[in-house]
């Protein structure tokens, strides 16, 4: 059994903390390990690996659509998202839209976490 051996990290890494990677691995560029995980074997580029051996989860464009997805269908019903054309605001107007979209997202935060959490449980 060959104990040392190269580790690679390729850029924009995020690992989790308590994570263990094995010698001889390679993290491919923009991948996320998740908290805990023990990686045994190469990760691919922009995935998110997780587990006791880590296995890929999904691809991180499939993780942001679906996110997104899920934000459209649960997100507050007086949101604003953008604002169209800048100049029609004054800076006052701006901050009270500001404000009530963080006393929005902040009612319904809970909903959206414990959905988000069902979901997954599935």
């Amino acid at each position: 059994m060959q104990r040392f051996g190269k580790i690679e990290i390729k850029d924009n890494c995020y690992i989790g903390v308590n994570c263990i990677i094995l010698p001889n691995v390679t993290i491919g560029p923009n991948s996320i390990v998740g908290a805990g995980s023990v990686v045994t074997k190469n990760i691919p580029p922009g995935t998110i690996a997780a587990g006791n051996p880590a296995k890929v989860i999904k691809q991180i464009e499939e993780y942001k659509s679906a996110i997104i997805k899920e934000w459209e269908i649960q997100r507050p019903e007086n949101y604003v998202l953008e604002f169209k054309k800048y100049n029609e605001y004054s800076a006052d107007i701006i901050e009270k839209i500001k404000y009530k979209n963080r006393f929005l997202l902040i009612k319904n935060f809970k909903n959206i976490f414990n959905n988000h959490c069902v979901a997954n449980k599935k």
